[in-house]
C-alpha cells in the first residue's frame, strides 16, 4: 500500500522537551500532587521516547520487564532488545532506587542522557537476560527512610502508604554495555507495590506492513522476533511509501467511540488532593528501520499508522516496533524485510 507524500503527517511528539525537563524531579512531581491549586495534567508525564528512528549501528531499543509491576519479594525477568546481533555477555544490570515519575516515566536511555545509575553502582546480573531478585525488590520496598527521602518527608504518612500500596514505587533498572568504544545504555522503570490486581505487558506486536500481517512471537526461545503470518518473506518496493498499521485484534470502542486496544488496563494515581484516581493506559507504537525514513516515529490512537519511505537501493533491511502502555508495560519485535529483488540473498 502506498501513500502520496503530500498526505504524510507531521511527527508525533509525546511531550515537549520543556515539559519533560519540568517533570524530572520526583520531589517536584509529588509537591504538585498535594497542592490543591496545582494542575494535575502538568504533573503526569507521558512515556519518554528516543529520537532517531533510523538505526544504523548497534543500539538498545527496549527493555521488557516481566511482570512490569511486582509485589515485594517477587522477582522480575528482564530482557534487553538490541538492534544488532552483537556479543551481549558483557551487559551489566544495575538498580538504583526509586525513579522520578508515577505517570509513565522514562523507559529508555542511550548513554547520552544524565538519567540512569552511576557507573560504580554494583551490578546484580549480566547478559541480555537478567533477573531482578525478589529479595532486592523487598529491600527497596521495605526501606521507609528511602521512600520518605524520595517522596518527600513532609507528605502525610497516609499519602506515602497509598503510593506504596496502590500507585507503586518506581524502581530504575539500567542495562549498560561497552561496545567498540561506545557506551550503550537502556533504562527501565519497574513498579513495586502491594496491589493485588495485575499489571501486564502488552501482547506481542501485531501490525500490517503494506497490507501484509506481521505478528510477534510469544515464545521465550525466539524473543523479540516477528514474522509474516503468511510464512513468506516480506518484500517491498524501493523508494516507496509503505503503510505500517497496528492490528487491533479484538478491539473495543472506548468512551469516546474510538477503537482502542482490548489489552489496556486501569491503574491509579494520586490527585492534587491526595486522593486516588483511576486512569486507563494508552498504547504507544515506536517504529524503527535500518534504512529509509519513518514518519512519524511514534504513534498512538486514533492515528496509529506510520509510513516507511523505503530505501532507493535494493537489499535486506530490518524493521522494529516497540509497544508501550504508558504504565511500565512493553512488548517488542523485529523483522527482516527485502527491499526489491534481493537476487537470491536471504533476508533472515
Amino acid at each position: 500500500m502506498t501513500r502520496s507524500p503530500s498526505k504524510r503527517r507531521p511527527p508525533y511528539r509525546p511531550i515537549a522537551p520543556a515539559a519533560r525537563r519540568a517533570a524530572r524531579s520526583l520531589a517536584g512531581f509529588v509537591a504538585c500532587l498535594v497542592v490543591p491549586s496545582a494542575s494535575l495534567a502538568g504533573c503526569i508525564e507521558l512515556p519518554d521516547f528516543p529520537d532517531g528512528n533510523v538505526v544504523i549501528a548497534p543500539r538498545p531499543l527496549a527493555i521488557v520487564a516481566d511482570p512490569p509491576e511486582a509485589r515485594p519479594g517477587e522477582s522480575v525477568q528482564l530482557s534487553l532488545m538490541l538492534s544488532h546481533p552483537i556479543d551481549a555477555s558483557g551487559v551489566q544490570w544495575r538498580v538504583c532506587g526509586e525513579y522520578f515519575s508515577f505517570g509513565g516515566g522514562n523507559q529508555y536511555g542511550d548513554g547520552e542522557s544524565g538519567e540512569g545509575c552511576a557507573a560504580d553502582d554494583p551490578a546484580f546480573a549480566s547478559g541480555e537476560r537478567a533477573e531482578l531478585p525478589g529479595l532486592l525488590s523487598t529491600a527497596l520496598f521495605a526501606n521507609l527512610d528511602l521512600a520518605r527521602e524520595v517522596l518527600g518527608a513532609s507528605l502525610p504518612e497516609g499519602t506515602i502508604d497509598l503510593v506504596r500500596t496502590r500507585v507503586g514505587l518506581p524502581v530504575l533498572v539500567e542495562a549498560r554495555l561497552e561496545h567498540q568504544g561506545r557506551t550503550l545504555r537502556a533504562t527501565k522503570r519497574v513498579l513495586v507495590s502491594e496491589r493485588t490486581d495485575g499489571n501486564d505487558n502488552p501482547p506481542p506486536p501485531r501490525f500490517t506492513l503494506g497490507g501484509e500481517l506481521v505478528t510477534g512471537a510469544d515464545d521465550a526461545e525466539r524473543p523479540f522476533t516477528c514474522t509474516a503470518a503468511s510464512g513468506r518473506g516480506l518484500i517491498v518496493e524501493p523508494n516507496s511509501d509503505v503503510e505500517l498499521e497496528p492490528d487491533i485484534e479484538g478491539g473495543r470502542k472506548g468512551d469516546d467511540g474510538e477503537l482502542e486496544e482490548p489489552w489496556l488496563e486501569r491503574y491509579q494515581i494520586i490527585d492534587a488532593r491526595g486522593d486516588l484516581q483511576d486512569r486507563e493506559e494508552t498504547a504507544f507504537y515506536s517504529w524503527y528501520v535500518s534504512d529509509g525514513d519513518i514518519d512519524p516515529g511514534t504513534t498512538k490512537a486514533p492515528d496509529r499508522n506510520a509510513t516507511w519511505r523505503t530505501p532507493k537501493d535494493r537489499g535486506c533491511h530490518r524493521l522494529w516496533v516497540i509497544v508501550r502502555d504508558g504504565h511500565g508495560g512493553t512488548s517488542a519485535c523485529g523483522v527482516h524485510v527485502a527491499v526489491g529483488d534481493t537476487r537470491g540473498e536471504a533476508c533472515d
